[in-house]
């Protein structure tokens, strides 16, 4: 009998994730955001079939309103792992929403040194990387950017919207964006991904295959080495710990400092 031929099947206790259920979630719910996306825009520039070219030229030329838009993405995420529990193809604590199997003390540590290696390793490597890459290829990427290194584009980015939307406004960004999407894409690629991935592959296997789907999801070419190391290592900590909780401090920590530090 194959997996897609029912709703589920118990192996060792454990619920298999229906690939046919989490497909119908996941476009569910990306349907939804997209179609929240849609309305967010037509309200923004006005609902009018033809709006005002002056309007829509600002519209677009608003940095926060990109992110406005990946973060309603992010809840659709999110949407697509309550679908997934509601169906019963999981439970929670299958998904890794418990204690940690580690001590406090043992997972304050984890987390810190994880950081350390990330930002002061990891990070640099990473830009260095794509720096090589680029002057190997003869590859130049300044068209579109303006007068912006295409390396500093996303700080660009950041600082602009952060100017955009005042102070409080800042403050909810850092909350929306270094609190609660480090929460849905950890429920999503660390809990809903890696553990139907984990039921049907090697545990190197699901953790290499979700750092990858992690890193795509982002496209963000500048920084695919670092997103995929930081996937390895969420995957490895929630692997490690059988909880998604490091992973969450973790993709919080590196969210809020790296958001704190460009908009301060």
């Amino acid at each position: 009998m194959t997996i897609l031929s029912r709703r589920h099947i118990e192996r060792n206790g454990e619920l298999l994730i229906s690939t046919e259920h989490f497909g119908l979630a996941l476009f569910g719910s990306q349907f939804l955001a997209a179609a929240a996306t849609i309305l967010f825009v037509v309200w923004g520039i006005g609902w009018q079939t033809h709006p005002n070219p002056a309007v829509f030229e600002n519209w677009t030329g608003t940095s926060w309103h990109f992110y406005v838009d990946n973060f309603i993405s992010e809840i659709g995420l999110g949407l697509t792992v309550f679908t997934i529990v509601w169906l019963r193809d999981a439970t929670w604590e299958s998904l890794g929403v418990r204690r940690p199997n580690l001590s406090i003390p043992s997972i304050l540590v984890a987390v810190a040194t994880a950081y350390i290696v990330l930002h002061f390793l990891i990070g640099p490597v990473s830009l260095s990387l794509w720096k090589y890459c680029l002057s190997f290829f003869g590859i130049n990427l300044t068209q579109g950017y303006g007068d912006v290194d295409p390396l500093q584009w996303e700080v660009w980015s950041l600082r602009q919207a952060a100017g955009q939307i005042g102070v409080w406004g800042a403050a909810l960004f850092v909350f929306c964006v270094g609190v609660l999407v480090p929460v849905f894409e950890e429920l999503f690629f660390r809990g809903l991904i890696l553990t139907a991935l984990l039921e049907r592959t090697s545990a190197w296997g699901a953790l290499v295959s979700q750092a990858f789907l992690f890193a795509a999801l982002h496209i963000d070419f500048i920084r695919l080495p670092y997103l995929i190391a930081l996937g390895l290592i969420l995957g490895y900590l929630v692997k490690r710990t059988s909880s998604l909780v490091p992973a969450v401090l973790l993709h919080i920590l590196v969210n809020v400092i790296s958001l704190t530090s460009v908009i301060d």
